[in-house]
């Protein structure tokens, strides 16, 4: 059997679980996330309790029999959260348009279940500190992304063209003459289009840097022969 002491710690590591499962929770509720506060609790206590089962089954024992469990892998069960905790991150996951939202999220649900085990084999102060340290890349960090994102940022080029897929070519010449990366290609079509129409729409990821000129890129597209309009979001 095990004793009133033992019961405690393993009370307190689950209050700790809790405490640091709120403290990442609160963070991501206050931005709005769908994986909010209750979901990284339960997420952190959750983990923690299947790190305290792994550590206590050498320890077990059956009604009705006097000998114990003397062999027990601990890591058994813990590796089976961090693959399990997948299927929680895919759902924070959602796809709008050509852009994945989530991920953050995703990640920080994954690293909350590492928290938790930690919490639960009793590595207190190394779970602290990863708590703090996963707190300030989901608040700090967000700073210094902004940053190289304004420096390299991310935009949205549709294009109708009236010759169909022709015009990429020149379209490409532009992109590489502007220092544009196109980072995805896609044909958007219509169902009430006929199969002999030629007009076409194209919608292209790009990357660009601080110093491109939109409004000149714009006007270059605009004035390729099949290009019947440029649109940039």
């Amino acid at each position: 059997m095990f004793s009133i002491e033992w019961e405690i710690e393993m009370l307190i590591r689950l209050l700790l679980a809790v405490i640091l499962g709120a403290i990442i929770g609160i963070e991501r509720e206050s931005v709005n996330k769908s994986a909010g506060f209750r979901t990284h609790v339960l997420v952190a206590v959750g983990s923690c309790l299947m790190m305290i089962i792994s550590i206590s089954m050498p320890f077990l024992h059956f009604p009705g029999q006097l000998t114990r469990i003397s062999v027990g892998d601990p890591g058994r069960i813990a590796a089976q959260v961090v693959s399990g905790i997948g299927f929680l991150g895919a759902g924070a996951i959602m796809r709008s348009g050509i852009s994945v939202k989530g991920l953050t999220t995703a990640a920080s649900l994954w690293a909350m279940a590492g928290i938790g085990l930690a919490v639960g084999a009793g590595l207190y102060v190394t779970s602290i500190a990863g708590t703090l340290l996963i707190y300030v890349s989901l608040t700090y960090f967000v700073k210094l992304e902004e940053k190289f994102r304004l420096q390299r940022q991310l935009l949205t080029v549709v294009i109708s063209s009236k010759n169909g897929s022709e015009p990429m070519c020149a379209i490409f010449s532009i992109f590489n003459n502007l220092d544009i990366t196109v980072k995805n290609t896609k044909l958007l079509t219509d169902e009430n289009e006929h199969e002999d129409d030629k007009n076409v729409k194209i919608e292209m990821l790009v990357k660009i840097s601080q110093k491109t000129d939109i409004e000149a890129l714009k006007s270059q597209l605009e004035t390729l022969m099949d290009i019947e309009k440029a649109e940039i979001v």
